[in-house]
Parts: structure tokens; sequence; C-alpha cells
């Protein structure tokens, strides 16, 4: 019995071993030696038409040319506008604020590729706009639409019918335990039927939270970015990992507690990955290579509008570096902008131009379209 015992447990520690190998001949790690050289970027403001529309909206760019307009404020019947850019004419609105069918309470937007995703979190409705066919056929148009039977964070297309979602997920106390077994990666099927979850193992680091994901059906490429850890994760469609990026930064201790979606957040680490946008060929990750150290917190709750604003003015002074990887994990480039308009995302990119468009920060609070010639 005690030889079972002991070849049983050799049999499992030579398990983890070859386990451990497999993971370790799949990382690559970033340092500031093999990293291509930085390149200094400078943004220049797009001037925006003066519609009441554009105020204090959030804006995705598409082909240097189609502007997709989501206002941040409750005044505004529609969630969605679509703008031409060059003629300044607003020639299509979608997503009617309301609870009847096809009307939404509130959206997030994701853009990616040709493709920019709306999503009404207390319905959990999903609506799909090929910028495409919305450009060719302005209001006329009908995004495509899903409801799913879980909450969705992140998400994209992993195959033509179906959705990989990433979800955020808190763990209670500090660091990630070994043994979590809560899974992240979640696939839906064409009705929006979740019928797969991705196993755990190497996949616990996606209980980081807050994973940026991008998929390429066509190279069969999924693409992972962490907003509480310096790495990034390259699957095939499959699920199966093939490549870790890790760096240039160590992973530091996170305090978490048990929540869904945005809520109830609390953690002490630094941010890593702030935004992606994807392409036919690259994807661009806005990545924090420093972050304030902020004044301490006053007592005095009258002290707290003046201690907010010093704090974002240390942010937006900052700067930040925008990754440009290839669908193999391969880093070929390497932006950072100056100081004195924080990034907050990256907005669109347009191929022929080699152009990227950003949402920034500055000073004032307030968040300005802004494009970069790269």
């Amino acid at each position: 019995m005690k030889r079972t015992n002991l070849l049983l447990i050799a049999s499992l520690l030579a398990l983890a071993a070859c386990e451990s190998k497999t993971v370790s001949d799949k990382a690559f790690y970033l340092t500031e030696e093999n990293m291509p050289p930085v390149q200094t970027i400078e943004t220049e403001l797009v001037e925006l038409p003066d519609l009441d529309e554009c105020i204090n909206a959030n804006y995705y760019v598409y082909h240097d040319s189609i502007l997709i307009i989501a206002p941040r404020n409750d005044a505004f019947p529609w969630k969605l506008y679509a703008m031409n850019l060059n003629r300044g004419e607003i020639f299509a609105h979608y997503l009617h604020k309301g609870n009847g069918p096809g009307e939404v309470n509130y959206c997030y937007t994701k853009f990616q590729k040709n493709l920019l995703t709306a999503h009404d979190p207390y319905k959990d409705n999903l609506f799909f706009f090929n910028l495409d066919s919305l450009a060719a056929y302005g209001q006329a148009y009908k995004p495509q639409t899903m409801q799913t039977d879980v909450y969705v964070d992140y998400s994209d297309f992993l195959t033509d019918t179906s959705l990989l979602i990433c979800n955020t997920f808190y763990l209670e106390g500090e660091g990630i335990p070994e043994n979590a077994t809560v899974p992240e990666l979640l696939v839906t099927n064409a009705k929006g039927k979740t019928g797969f979850k991705v196993p755990d193992g190497i996949y616990s680091a996606i209980n980081y939270s807050h994973t940026k994901v991008a998929t390429n059906i066509k190279k069969d490429r999924v693409f992972l970015g962490y907003l509480y850890k310096p790495q990034f994760t390259v699957l095939n469609t499959k699920l199966d990992t093939l490549k870790i990026v890790l760096g240039p930064d160590k992973p530091q201790k996170i305090k978490y507690e048990i929540s869904y979606g945005n809520m109830n957040r609390r953690s002490q680490a630094k941010n890593y990955v702030q935004s992606m946008l994807s392409t036919d060929e690259c994807i661009f990750a806005t990545m924090d290579t420093i972050q304030p150290q902020n004044p301490p917190v006053p007592q005095n709750p009258n002290d707290i509008p003046k201690w907010l604003d010093e704090s974002h003015k240390l942010i937006v002074k900052l700067h930040l570096e925008i990754y440009k990887f290839d669908w193999d994990g391969n880093l070929i480039a390497r932006y950072r902008q100056k100081t004195g308009n924080r990034i907050v995302y990256i907005a669109g990119y347009s191929e022929p131009t080699n152009t990227l468009y950003v949402m920034i920060d500055d000073e004032s609070g307030e968040w300005k379209l802004a494009k970069i010639k790269l």
C-alpha cells in the first residue's frame, strides 16, 4: 500500500512538472532589451461639429470617415448616433431609451475591426453593428441582436455565430488562490445560451478580472489582455494556449472582494491594459507604465474635491504606452505619448492612413477625440 502511494505521488509530481514545463515553454518575457524602441507620439484634436449629441459622449472612428457617437448624458433619446465625419452630418441613430423591444435602459459599447458592440447590462441584450453595412445603408440597416443567459463584461465573436465572453469576477482575500474554481471564459451559441466553460488550470490567471478580449476567426486566434496583470495570452479558437507574453513588470498582489460586474470593487494593485482594439492584422493595447502616487485621502470631507482635482492632474501628466502586437503575440511596435493629455481608450485605427484615434483626458477633466499619425 505504501509503495502504491509513493508511485501515485511520484506520478502526480511528474505530471505537475510536465504541465509546468509546458506552460513555461509557452511563456515569453518582455524586457527593455527585447522590446522595440519607444516611438514618441503626439495627439491632434479632431474637430467635431457643434451638435448637442457630441457633448459628453464616447466616440469610435471607422475608416477616417464614420463617427459613432455614444452619449454619456441620459438627456438624449438615442444611445447611438452615426455621423459622416467629413460632412459633419448624422445619418442614422439607434437604440432608443426605454423598456420596449429593441430599446435599452443603458448600454456599454466596444469596437473591434469593423464591428461595434452595444450591450445593455440590465437586459443582457447585445447589438452588433457592422460598420461597413451601416455606412452603406444608413438608417435602413438593422443590427444583429442576441440575448445572453449570463452577464457579459468583455466579449468578441469566437465563430460566426458564437461569442467568447470574459466576465469580471473578484475573489475575496489577497492574491489569487491556486485552487481558484471560477472559470472566466464562457462560450455562447447562436441564441446566446452558454454551452461551454473553459476549464481551470492555467486559465486561473483570467480571474485577475477585467480581461480584454479580441478574436480573429480567419487567423484562428484569440488575444487576451489583463488590467491587473502584466500579461497577454494568445489562444486558438479551440481555446488552446499558444503563447503567454509576460512583463515587462512583475505582477503585484491584489486584494479582492466577491462581486459580479463592476459593483463593489476594491483592489490594491497597478493597472496595466486599459483598452484594446484589434484589426485584421494587429492588436493595439494601451499600457500603464507608471502609476501616480496620489496624495493621502483627506480626513475632512470638505477637502475631498480639491484632493480629487490634484489626483486627476497627477494622472494626466503621466505617460502611457501603446503596444502593437501581431496575432501571434509578437510585440512589433511601442509608442509613448507626451505628457499632458492622458489616453482614456483607443477609439479606432485607419490602416490606409496609419492613423490611430484615441479619447484623451486633459487637466480640465473633459474627454476629447484626438488622432495620432503613426
